[in-house]
């Protein structure tokens, strides 16, 4: 709700992805803006705000900040249960903002990632980062 400003309370948002066609096999998901509140310090778990994933192959839960990174989906091919992305924030007061894109990407494409791959990258040169790692302020997420 009214983004671009930054949201400050405690909910979830839900967004439900259905196929195009059943030759969709996998989404990609692009974190164009991501932040929500860290991590616990201790065992670097998400157990306040986090992002899910449901419906496809199981994805880790994720917090903190990850604008920039991208997430692969495994769906499958044929007829498959909807998938559901959502945000749950339930930490202390934090100024959250997101806005993922969301693709659907056909099987067997030249640009599909490999199975059971949750960042998929084909460039020459850049930074590969984990989700929420950054070497002076992130923590790196457990259970990735």
């Amino acid at each position: 709700t009214n983004y671009p400003k930054s949201y400050n309370d405690v909910g979830s948002c839900q967004l439900t992805v259905n196929k195009i066609s059943n030759n969709i096999c996998q989404l990609r998901l692009d974190f164009d803006t991501f932040m929500i509140s860290q991590p616990e310090t201790v065992d670097h778990q998400c157990i306040n705000d986090r992002f899910t994933v449901s419906g496809g192959t199981p994805v880790p839960s994720i917090c903190g900040t990850n604008t920039g990174n991208q997430m692969y989906v495994d769906l499958g091919p044929g007829a498959t249960t909807p998938t559901v992305l959502t945000f749950i924030t339930m930490g202390p007061a934090f100024d959250r903002k997101w806005k993922v894109k969301v693709s659907q990407i056909p099987c067997n494409t030249d640009y599909s990632a490999p199975t059971d791959c949750l960042q998929y990258l084909t460039g020459v040169t850049g930074q590969i980062k984990s989700f929420n790692y950054d070497v002076s302020t992130g923590l790196q997420l457990s259970n990735q």
